[in-house]
């Protein structure tokens, strides 16, 4: 059953890449900023700036286990 699960999550998330989401950002890992889309999609992008509690839209690149990578 979780294979099932999975990949229907995996199918849902690779529909988003060429999109642009909505991101409330959260925090820092490492080189990436992380942060929660509005359908609650964590994403994260590649950036040295400080998102801290922002919302900005972000184009959907690639999927990384996850979370959906994105630049903005």
């Amino acid at each position: 059953m979780s294979e099932t699960v999975n990949m229907l999550k995996q199918n849902y998330m690779k529909g988003h890449i060429g999109k642009s989401l909505s991101v409330l950002f959260e925090q820092r890992h490492g080189d990436y900023f992380e942060g929660t889309s509005d359908n609650y999609i964590k994403v994260k992008v590649k950036t040295n700036d400080d998102l801290t509690g922002k919302i900005l839209d972000v184009k959907i690149t690639d999927i990384e286990s996850e979370n959906l990578i994105g630049i903005i």
